[in-house]
């Protein structure tokens, strides 16, 4: 879905005599990026919320920053319809069960409106696992700071999913190696070096991976799999 990239695509450094003279410069010691100003013209934004003062204030200011936006009570049939880039939730009426979404929509950047801050309220905002939010009464000021919030946030958020997948990738393919090594050592007698020598000359026969061979091995014990891997 457009704009879920890496944190560098929502964010692009720049550095500009301007804003040095506008903002001052950084106090010495910190290190500040300085960044463009983020388009977010054409992305769909869904708003779930009640159809309050607030709701059309914030669907104005989206309008106006370039977004395209939808608003509703419940957002299952706008995903499906409509697929937006961002998700505005209202945390006071809990409008929308979002904790349901599919595997697609949690890509999707959610960002919270807050009125009420009671424990019950804010213990809801925190299961649906929101990128960013807005407090009530909702200004113009603040939209586009927690829209830039959301998008990166999202998207770190993904990588970090994305690294723990490859991690535990990894560590079933160790694991499923032991596994094969183990057993090639018990049914033939080998030391770890020479099962995980035929390991690798039986991956190369049958043009896979060490990986996929232990695997079959592993599922298959004594049968067809662990004999492509017997000593020769």
């Amino acid at each position: 879905m457009a704009g879920h990239g890496s944190s560098a695509s929502v964010l692009q450094a720049t550095s500009t005599a301007g804003d040095t003279a506008r903002y001052g410069a950084a106090p010495a010691g910190c290190q500040i990026a300085e960044w463009t100003m983020v388009s977010f013209r054409n992305r769909r934004a869904v708003i779930i919320c009640p159809g309050d003062k607030d709701c059309h204030m914030l669907e104005a200011r989206l309008t106006k920053l370039g977004l395209l936006v939808q608003a509703d009570t419940d957002w299952t049939p706008l995903l499906a319809a409509w697929r937006p880039d961002v998700v505005f939730f209202d945390v006071d009426t809990g409008c929308g069960n979002l904790s349901d979404r599919t595997e697609l929509a949690r890509s999707i950047p959610l960002i919270a409106i807050i009125g009420a801050e009671t424990p019950g309220r804010l213990e809801w905002m925190l299961q649906q696992q929101p990128a960013a939010f807005l407090l009530r009464p909702i200004r113009s000021s603040g939209v586009y700071t927690a829209l830039v919030m959301g998008f990166h946030n999202a998207a770190e958020r993904q990588e970090l999913l994305a690294l723990i997948a490859r991690l535990e990738r990894r560590d079933q393919a160790r694991r499923s190696i032991l596994a094969a090594s183990t057993h090639l050592m018990t049914t033939y007698g080998l030391t770890e070096p020479a099962a995980y020598r035929l390991l690798r000359e039986a991956a190369m026969r049958q043009r896979t991976t060490i990986e996929e061979i232990s695997a079959r091995i592993e599922a298959d014990g004594a049968g067809e799999a662990a004999a492509l891997a017997k000593p020769r």
